[in-house]
């Protein structure tokens, strides 16, 4: 299965001091997938003493096929954060959108959080503001922040 899973262990071991954040991250291709992490991993150093995270890696065209879809939807269901990395110069494939209607409507109502990273080169473009109100109007009402990132 093309599905890659990292599971890392940083920080503090005591216990009581960890802290677990799940991370689910959707990417359309090896550049934007690359990206995502090192974004991920920026995070983590400017949270300094974080515990532990799980991090499931899935690309756009896995996302295709349903057995696949609903997995990937099980998992972020339970995540705290969901990256979403696309180069953003066209809309969303239909299985994305799909596949982001299967994770918001088996989340529960807990915080979490959609971060989307696209091309610099679409701020502000007519693309990357079709493709955010899309989202917006999707998580608006489901209780997760969407956050745009650039690089």
């Amino acid at each position: 299965m093309n599905v890659i899973q990292i599971d890392s262990k940083i920080g503090p071991d005591s216990p009581g001091e960890k802290a677990w954040l799940k991370v689910v991250v959707v990417y359309e291709d090896f550049a934007t997938g690359i990206r995502a992490k090192n974004a991920f991993d920026r995070l983590l150093s400017r949270m300094g003493e974080m515990s532990d995270f799980d991090m499931n890696l899935w690309r756009f065209d896995l996302l295709g096929d349903q057995k696949l879809s609903a997995l990937a939807a099980n998992e972020a269901a339970g995540a705290d954060l969901i990256m979403l990395s696309a180069h953003g110069g066209a809309d969303l494939p239909v299985s994305i959108k799909i596949w982001l209607g299967r994770w918001l409507s088996k989340r529960d109502n807990k915080a979490s959080a959609l971060v989307v990273s696209l091309d610099q080169n679409q701020f502000n473009s007519p693309d990357e503001n079709q493709l955010l109100n899309f989202l917006n109007a999707l998580t608006s009402r489901a209780n997760v922040d969407l956050i745009p990132h650039y690089v």
